[in-house]
């Protein structure tokens, strides 16, 4: 396994090591393979477009790829840049086997995290200011119409989703498991609160199963 840093001091063509951090998430992330951890240093990280995880970036079960605050440090990603719009979420998670924990993504122009891979661990994490959900669970694929397609076996434990607000006032929700989700995630001491709708949305419907 590699150590990875990243620091809003660094700079991409360093070798991301904690003396010579990387600048950015999205060329850390490039660069990881199961088992690797990656580090995020104090500070805000600044992002205009969707930060896309593929399937293409799998952990394993046995080496999850792991994107970590750095000891008690608050990273914070934001995406204030990004206008608002159903196209611009913040973080899509598609990949499995990842963790994060005690990352804040706010204000991306839709929702700030789509968790749409399986057995993925997001703990302590903080969702707040982004133009809809905090963090959605359903597919990224739209292609992908079964259950069995569908995110599955996620945890997402430990994690606040607050201030949460679209132009409209009407769609923005703390945390939405809804419409197309899949089997075993679980939920576990979050809160979802001053969201402008719903603080949880379970919505689905008969033509989604």
């Amino acid at each position: 396994a590699v150590d990875y840093y990243v620091s809003p001091s660094g700079n991409d063509s360093n070798n991301g090591t904690m003396d010579f951090p990387y600048l950015t998430i999205r060329h850390a992330i490039n660069q990881v393979q199961p088992g690797d951890y990656i580090y995020l240093r104090e500070g805000q990280y600044s992002e205009a477009l969707t930060l896309l995880i593929g399937r293409d970036k799998d952990g394993t079960e046995e080496s999850m790829i792991r994107l970590f605050a750095y000891e008690n440090e608050i990273p914070i990603l934001s995406f204030a840049a990004m206008p608002e719009d159903p196209s611009n979420r913040g973080v899509v998670l598609d990949a499995s086997y990842w963790h994060w924990k005690g990352v804040i993504i706010e204000e991306a122009g839709d929702n700030g995290m789509l968790l749409s891979g399986n057995h993925n661990v997001i703990e302590q994490c903080i969702f707040r200011k982004n133009h809809d959900t905090g963090l959605q669970l359903s597919r990224y694929n739209t292609d992908f119409d079964d259950i069995s397609e569908w995110p599955s076996h996620n945890l997402i434990r430990d994690c606040e989703s607050y201030d949460n607000s679209d132009s409209d006032h009407e769609d923005a929700d703390g945390f939405a498991p809804k419409l197309t989700c899949g089997v075993g995630n679980k939920f576990i001491n979050c809160v979802a609160h001053h969201n402008i709708d719903d603080g949880w949305d379970m919505y689905t419907k008969s033509a989604e199963g």
